[in-house]
């Protein structure tokens, strides 16, 4: 485990050494200070994932997001995700009637400090800001009882992101990034039962802090206008 949490260090800093290395290349092409980005790689995830969310990650995936540059070194970008699943099934073997409901929100904020690598290739580094709320639903009516459950986390956290970025032309580009944040997000569950009401619960909220790597699971494909 010390071993994984080294090797992650290494990848931040050395970015950070990279940049502080770096010479300034102009690019040869007129930059253009605004930029659209489109996830189009988590849908494909959510997919494979039988589009089901992992409700107890924090990991912040964000389906689109805007980004602006501010003088010639600055970039600041913003990024929304949403996500929500609804599904029913009837007349099962033994539930009569089954409900699942999964709703996500999440967002990220990041202020980059940039700079060319090639006339093609663009890093940053700077802070990064996100924000998550996971919640889900599930109902479970077997005909005598009714089995209603919930679970949520919801959350934030502040750190350093870095970013890579190729630029295929003066309009598109290839976009990806990664973090590490310190979040604090806030769980709860509970369950309701019809039929026996003295043995329905709610979890006392608990707080949890800590470090988490966001990893660049995803592709952003930008159009720079």
């Amino acid at each position: 485990m010390k071993k994984i949490i080294y090797a992650h260090i290494v990848l931040l800093i050395f970015p950070m050494f990279l940049f502080a290395q770096l010479n300034t290349i102009e690019p040869t092409h007129k930059i253009k200070k605004y930029a659209i980005s489109v996830n189009l790689t988590s849908p494909l995830i959510q997919a494979i994932n039988r589009n089901k969310p992992d409700s107890s990650s924090l990991r912040i995936a964000t389906n689109i997001a805007v980004s602006k540059i501010l003088g010639k070194k600055w970039l600041m970008r913003v990024g929304f995700g949403g996500y929500n699943n609804y599904q029913t099934i009837s007349n099962d073997i033994f539930i009569d009637r089954k409900i699942e409901n999964y709703n996500r929100i999440s967002g990220l904020f990041s202020f980059y400090r940039i700079n060319n690598i090639t006339d093609n290739w663009v890093f940053g580094i700077g802070p990064s800001f996100s924000a998550v709320y996971n919640h889900i639903e599930k109902l479970n009516d077997s005909g005598f009882d009714i089995v209603n459950s919930y679970e949520y986390t919801k959350g934030g956290g502040a750190g350093l992101g870095v970013f890579f970025e190729y630029n295929i032309n003066k309009r598109l580009s290839i976009f990806s990034e990664y973090s590490v944040l310190y979040n604090i997000y806030e769980t709860a569950e509970g369950k309701e039962f019809s039929a026996f009401p003295d043995q329905s619960y709610a979890r006392n909220k608990l707080l949890n802090q800590g470090i988490q790597f966001q990893f660049p699971i995803a592709i952003y494909v930008n159009y720079h206008f």
